[in-house]
């Protein structure tokens, strides 16, 4: 069995969607200034690095973190390469793949620019044709490898509003770099934060 983690480390100076906090971190104790215990204290936006949205974050009345289904998290989960395009659409997700349950991550061109300085406006996103598409089929998870599954700077978003209203959670900022196209066990394991819209999650694609 081989583990790929996929997870995002959050460290200073990491870049985030514009709009939020930065993610910080500083020291509480140390050795160092003559404590006996290392601790720290940190801070960030529920939507930078590595997170999970619940469907709360865009319906008031949809499910909070805490609501959802452990279940869709866990389990068998496909990578699905789009490659060199502005968007992902409905014409390049496997048929096989539309079906209830389904656990879907798309790997893009964006993957190698999770790990960079500075954040870019052209990443890929997920097209109204594809979030609809994903929706009418009720698979159980959506991944992207960028902050936002959105187009940057549109005002509607379809994307968030289309699978997060069908309940679906959806996985943003994952580092699908060293993961190829296939079949995976996929652990999503968000932060227990009671009654949140989203949460950083640790995540890992297990080979079997």
């Amino acid at each position: 069995m081989k583990i790929l983690d996929v997870t995002v480390p959050f460290r200073p100076g990491m870049f985030f969607y514009p709009g939020e906090v930065p993610f910080e971190i500083r020291k509480k104790a140390s050795f160092a200034t003559g404590q006996t215990w290392n601790g720290s204290i940190f801070s960030t936006s529920c939507h930078n690095g590595t997170h999970l949205d619940a469907p709360y974050h865009y319906f008031d009345k949809g499910k909070r973190l805490d609501d959802l289904d452990l279940a869709s998290l866990m389990g068998p989960c496909d990578v699905v390469e789009v490659k060199a395009k502005a968007s992902i659409e409905a014409a390049d997700i496997p048929k096989r793949l539309l079906r209830k349950g389904a656990r879907i991550l798309f790997k893009t061109r964006n993957s190698p620019l999770m790990r960079k300085k500075e954040f870019r406006q052209d990443y890929t996103y997920v097209a109204a044709s594809a979030a609809t598409t994903l929706a009418k089929a009720k698979v159980a998870l959506v991944g992207v490898d960028y902050l936002s599954a959105e187009q940057f700077g549109i005002t509607e978003d379809p994307a968030h509003k289309t699978i997060l209203g069908a309940g679906i959670p959806l996985l943003e900022g994952v580092d699908l770099s060293k993961a190829k196209p296939g079949r995976y066990e996929i652990v999503c394991a968000p932060m227990h934060i009671a009654e949140a819209d989203a949460a950083p999650a640790r995540v890992w694609l297990i080979i079997q």
